[in-house]
């Protein structure tokens, strides 16, 4: 029945039910129906959403549905019993929820990483805050731009994310670029705003070079792809842009004011240039001059096996695969995919427009129709790695008896004739299949 029938219809329908079932026999789909919705310990639940899987009350009624399962399995009666909401709206919101998650882990990661690199890199325990500051500023006025950016773009909710990375990385690097000229001028025995005059002169010149380049890479996607691309690019554009503002404007500021306070405890005035840092890069830069011919060999050594890699890469989207092991969404994907099979899960949608209208003057679907729908059925049956086609001619996956479908019983004609008239478009001519796979339809051999 359709979720707004009216009680004359439901009425109907019971009246049409009990004519046809008794207590010791409450089944109203077919044998073969049944079989699909429980294996072993295992029983599945279907819900129909009214809205589409990305909005937000698909979103809000599957937080729903966890609470009331959550709810249910507390109770005394359902103790050790496991129940799992997953699905195609399901395993969209959870993967969300880990991109959140994982860019909380990206900041405290990158963050003590950077920290302790630059300690060692400045040898001073304040040097390292200032880019990161710099670089936590330029991501907090990004998130902004980013909110007015949706208003004229779609924004794909992974360039959060992406952003965070990237600006972390681009930032700090502008910024070190422009500390290190400066220390270097301090050294020299130059006052401080003239450090900063040339610091900004000479290292803006590269960190400008740098960011330039990178904003036109990034914003080029917009002209190949206004969806999801385009809006990455344009926003990790724009992250750059304020890196890049940032570095150039604010950080000068910063130790304009602050002077060599912010390399504390190191003594930066007249300290000269030689140190730890910089004999190593001298001892590296001297051995690649004595082995330059040899170091261009083994990197077009390098070259010929990384090519032949390259052209054999296989890249999949297998979001599934790559969720992390515990997300609920995913649990009950391999539970019913090791138990159902794909197909229960998701399925490949294949439309096919037939020549003429499958339906005659009375109304019913022609034989010569459902002869084209099945030879397509069965062609796309012998595909590798296809385990169903489910069609008007195969309801629940292997071929019925379409030309005397009269001849079922009761229960099995209603849902055979249901299963028809769905799977046919309101032209009389559109006609819809859908394809399961062996093993998770997001694998890179199914994609193939």
């Amino acid at each position: 029945l359709d979720g707004n029938a009216t009680g004359p219809q439901v009425e109907a329908f019971a009246r049409d039910w009990a004519a046809t079932h008794d207590l010791s026999n409450p089944q109203i789909l077919p044998a073969s129906v049944v079989d699909e919705m429980t294996r072993g310990d295992l029983t599945l639940f279907v819900i129909g959403l009214t809205s589409d899987s990305e909005s937000d009350a698909t979103g809000n009624a599957v937080v729903t549905l966890r609470d009331e399962v959550t709810a249910l399995l507390q109770q005394p009666a359902f103790t050790g019993l496991k129940a799992y909401v997953t699905g195609e709206a399901a395993m969209s919101i959870d993967a969300k929820t880990t991109a959140i998650s994982d860019v909380d882990n990206i900041d405290k990661i990158s963050v003590v990483l950077i920290l302790i690199l630059l300690c060692l890199y400045f040898r001073s325990v304040v040097t390292p805050l200032v880019p990161l500051a710099a670089a936590g500023t330029g991501i907090v006025v990004c998130f902004g731009a980013l909110h007015l950016l949706t208003y004229a773009l779609p924004l794909f909710y992974l360039i959060m994310t992406l952003c965070v990375v990237i600006m972390l990385g681009a930032g700090t690097d502008y910024c070190v670029f422009t500390l290190s000229r400066y220390a270097e001028e301090r050294a020299l025995g130059r006052d401080v705003k003239a450090s900063v005059v040339t610091a900004v002169e000479h290292a803006g010149k590269s960190v400008a070079s740098s960011g330039t380049t990178a904003m036109i890479g990034f914003s080029a996607l917009l002209l190949v792809d206004r969806g999801i691309f385009g809006g990455i690019g344009v926003g990790i554009a724009i992250g750059i842009l304020i890196s890049l503002s940032v570095a150039l404007s604010l950080l000068p500021a910063v130790i304009t004011v602050a002077g060599d306070r912010i390399f504390w405890p190191r003594k930066l005035f007249n300290s000269g240039t030689a140190g730890i840092v910089s004999n190593i890069w001298s001892r590296i830069t001297r051995t690649v001059l004595r082995h330059s011919r040899l170091i261009l060999l083994l990197a077009l050594l390098i070259c010929i096996p990384a090519v032949y890699f390259t052209t054999h890469l296989q890249l999949g989207n297998d979001y599934v695969a790559n969720m992390a092991p515990g997300v609920e969404s995913k649990l009950g994907f391999d539970a019913i995919n090791d138990a159902f099979g794909s197909g229960t899960v998701d399925r490949v949608m294949v439309l096919m427009t037939l020549p003429q209208d499958a339906r005659d003057p009375s109304g019913n679907i022609t034989a010569i129709a459902m002869k084209k729908v099945e030879d397509v059925a069965g062609m796309l049956s012998r595909v590798q790695g296809v385990d169903k086609v489910y069609s008007m001619t195969r309801p629940d996956g292997e071929t019925i008896d379409y030309l005397n479908v009269s001849a079922y019983p009761v229960i099995e004609r209603e849902y055979y004739q249901a299963s028809m008239n769905g799977s046919l478009g309101n032209d009389n001519r559109t006609v819809v299949l859908y394809t399961s796979f062996r093993g998770s339809p997001y694998s890179i051999e199914n994609s193939e």
